[in-house]
């Protein structure tokens, strides 16, 4: 067994309050990342991103690359940063995964999101916390086991992806079906009202 923090970096994000917005248009804006990006970006299923806010400053962020290993301190999950989300400002409420060579990313996001010693060791650390939050200290003394080959890592990580796919995908059909169904039956409902 070693500890994570001898497989990774564990590089903190910056705080968005720390940042001084502008209004000044020559300045970036920034789109934050979030919990839905976090979503979308492990099942890779993408929603308009619109309403997402938006930071314009002046000052140097640090911005998510694609293929970045993310972890949540807010929801204790971790995932890859998409192409989507690619440049998006890098908050202190996330942790980012630097992992050596020998460890897979996608594999890591496994481990960590679906591993029960890993996934016990997280939630023993929130107990007794007035505010539900990990830290990056409780996921750098995480305990890894002995690691696969690296060729089964990325077999294991792939299809840990696909499978969390496969199933948004079934959830989103299911939506689909019970909403056109709902349809059909309020059309019923009010044709039956009005010959009535």
């Amino acid at each position: 067994m070693v500890k994570l923090m001898e497989l990774v970096r564990l590089s903190a994000g910056v705080s968005q309050f720390r940042v001084s917005e502008t209004t000044d248009k020559n300045a970036e804006c920034y789109l934050l990342y979030n919990q839905l990006d976090m979503q979308e970006d492990l099942v890779g299923i993408y929603a308009d991103d619109s309403n997402q806010k938006r930071v314009r400053t002046l000052d140097k962020v640090s911005l998510l690359q694609e293929g970045d290993v993310i972890f949540s301190l807010i929801s204790g999950d971790t995932t890859l940063v998409s192409e989507k989300h690619a440049g998006c400002f890098h908050t202190q409420n996330y942790i980012k995964l630097t992992p050596i060579e020998e460890l897979d990313k996608k594999f890591l996001v496994y481990y960590i999101n679906e591993h029960p010693k890993v996934r016990k060791h997280l939630q023993l650390g929130l107990q007794g916390s007035n505010v539900i939050k990990y830290t990056s200290k409780q996921l750098g003394d995480l305990e890894i086991a002995d690691l696969p080959p690296i060729d089964i890592q990325r077999q294991l990580g792939e299809l840990y992806f696909n499978q969390l796919r496969l199933r948004a995908l079934k959830e989103r059909v299911g939506f689909s079906e019970t909403a056109i169904v709902l349809d059909k039956l309020r059309e019923v409902h009010c044709r039956e009202r009005v010959t009535i």
